[in-house]
């Protein structure tokens, strides 16, 4: 085939042919950006490799301190970044010192190489502190995302402000609360990979975000919402081994749950969503107070609160399986309207065999219940209670309610894991057996005791079924 022939054959076949319109973006940058995000931005599950610091930190102090760098090599600097928040002894890390950030500074701006760059990014958002933020190194990394426009790191700087050492955390923190993906999703788009998620950024974010909690909470939109703050709280502040992400924030973590309550009560699908996290990772405070340390007052008290809600909620439905129904039903009613009024301070429950049985099968009061040891019958059961500074002990069958003195040495001690039936049946300071129920006949008389000695009163109407 001639020339001639060949070039009218493919003039012919060209006016067949369609032409697909060109890509806004290339292939190859796609494909540029693919590689950043695998292997350039801290996306990678595992942190790069790292140089021995210590030696590499006392050949970047000598030459700080001499003002000679002939022996930096190139290497050298490429890895000073890992070096910066570097301590030894009282020296003040390198990343402090003017002398050497502005000569790090000119090294830099003179390669004008990405990957320099993502060095020193790496290695802020590894060792941020924002009580002592890295000015001099942000200011690089800004000027390098006006360089470059089209970086990635560029457009969450211009999204996020990332860089900024003020706003860029709490920014952080909002988008998780805001965002509708799963937290890890969320700090991995700002270019937070698994190795960076514990940095002093993500921490720094973390506690920007435990501290607009109570306050997100407390606007109280309405129960969806509530419950979604919550679950985002729960999901960031949990590791994957299930520890705590950030230990030194456990008391900012317990405040944030709970303070918002401290004047109002949730919904209990919020309540639940947060009370068996408290409980695997504080303990039940009622317990003991040891991993509750440092947290507020208040927070402990609302917490209380709930679980001796859910006590008297639970021994409640056990109880309505085994008592008369003429019998329980004032004494729920007259009890319940103290702790509704907020005068329940504590409740803990001693559960005969059957009553055991009973929870074990229907109820949850594993770890909230004590054993009753040779009760009257095994139905029979005990509800304590500590009222202002009075225990008050009642059954859920034939015996009598009773109440002690604060500091009587004969009164039941709440929290035991088990007690003889002589413990709740031992002299008290006051006895009253149950007759005229329908009528408030007993249950006046328990009011006015704990009215006169507590200033805790209520109305009629309240505690009457």
């Amino acid at each position: 085939m001639t020339p001639h022939l060949l070039a009218a054959v493919l003039a012919r076949r060209a006016r067949h042919v369609a032409v697909s319109p060109l890509r806004k973006r290339p292939l190859i940058a796609d494909a540029a950006t693919g590689l950043e995000l695998l292997l350039g931005d801290g996306i990678s599950g595992r942190p790069p490799l790292q140089p021995d610091l210590p030696a590499l930190w006392k050949r970047l102090d000598a030459a700080e301190k001499s003002g000679n760098y002939d022996a930096i090599t190139s290497k050298d600097w490429r890895d000073s970044p890992w070096c910066f928040w570097h301590k030894e002894g009282d020296a003040v890390p390198l990343v402090k010192r003017r002398t050497f950030t502005l000569r790090y500074g000119t090294w830099i701006k003179a390669r004008q190489r990405k990957s320099d760059y993502r060095r020193l990014i790496q290695a802020l958002l590894l060792h941020f502190k924002p009580e002592n933020p890295p000015r001099s190194a942000a200011a690089l990394i800004i000027d390098a995302c006006a360089k470059w426009p089209e970086w990635l790191w560029a457009q969450r700087h211009l999204a996020h402000d990332v860089f900024d050492v003020k706003k860029g955390p709490v920014n952080l923190g909002s988008q998780v609360l805001d965002d509708t993906r799963p937290v890890r999703e969320v700090l991995r788009a700002h270019g937070l990979g698994e190795w960076l998620q514990t940095g002093g950024y993500a921490e720094a974010a973390f506690a920007a975000m435990l501290s607009d909690v109570p306050r997100r909470l407390r606007l109280g939109v309405n129960e969806a919402r509530s419950l979604d703050l919550v679950r985002r709280t729960l999901e960031w502040s949990e590791s994957s081994s299930g520890d705590l992400q950030f230990p030194k924030r456990r008391t900012e973590v317990a405040d944030a749950l709970l303070l918002p309550w401290a004047q109002t009560t949730p919904t209990k699908a919020v309540e639940r969503a947060i009370t068996p996290f408290l409980l695997k990772t504080f303990g039940d405070p009622r317990m003991s107070g040891i991993r509750w340390n440092g947290v507020n007052d208040s927070s402990i008290n609302v917490f209380k609160r709930w679980l001796t809600g859910a006590t008297l909620e639970a021994f409640i439905r056990v109880i309505e399986r085994v008592a008369e129904k003429d019998h329980w039903k004032y004494r729920q009613a007259f009890w319940m309207a103290y702790y509704r009024a907020g005068h329940v301070l504590d409740a803990w429950v001693a559960l005969g065999a059957e009553a055991k049985t009973i929870s074990l099968r229907s109820v949850d009061l594993s770890g909230q219940s004590a054993e009753l040891v040779r009760p009257p019958l095994s139905n029979h059961s005990v509800v304590m209670l500590r009222i202002g500074n009075l225990v008050v002990a009642d059954w859920s069958h034939n015996g009598k309610c009773r109440v002690w003195l604060p500091n009587d040495p004969r009164a039941p001690v709440l929290y035991r894991p088990r007690y003889e039936t002589s413990d709740l049946r031992g002299a008290s300071d006051f006895e009253v057996t149950h007759h005229g129920s329908s009528t408030g006949h007993w249950q006046r008389r328990i009011h006015d005791h704990i009215r006169n000695l507590t200033g805790i009163g209520l109305s009629y109407s309240k505690y009457m079924p």
